[in-house]
């Protein structure tokens, strides 16, 4: 529990300084890690918020890649033809996500939800300068 009473998750390679105390930490009973985590993509899931149905077209050169290395284990193939390939991700809008869709340039489009395609876009639109 981060001191705000909330779960939280930390990277280990981020820690500096680690300090054993007495203070014991016991998880909500009802907690389940891999029900928590399944719609985020990475480690960060916003507290709050829901997951968002994500419609990504790839060009056909990464679009096989996404078929060997699924973005996220929610990822359906909507259609695959020889000039492009669609499919569907069920996941929290993070900045992992916003990430990883930045490195693919213009080999992939994000369909929708369309607040993730014009944070994209912009994005994209700054790194142009």
């Amino acid at each position: 529990m981060a001191r705000s009473g909330r779960l939280a998750c930390y990277g280990l390679d981020r820690i500096r300084d680690l300090r054993l105390t007495d203070q014991v930490f016991a998880p909500p009973p009802d907690f389940d890690a891999a029900t928590y985590y399944a719609d985020a993509f990475g480690i960060t899931r916003p507290p709050g918020e829901e997951p968002h149905k994500v419609l990504l077209r790839f060009e056909p050169t990464q679009g096989r890649y996404a078929l060997s290395y699924p973005l996220h284990a929610s990822q359906r193939v909507l259609s695959q033809t020889a000039e492009a390939m669609e499919v569907s991700l069920r996941v929290f809008l993070t900045h992992e996500l916003y990430m990883e869709l930045l490195s693919y340039g213009a080999a992939v489009e994000v369909l929708a939800p369309v607040c993730l395609r014009d944070w994209v876009h912009q994005g994209h639109a700054e790194a142009a300068g």
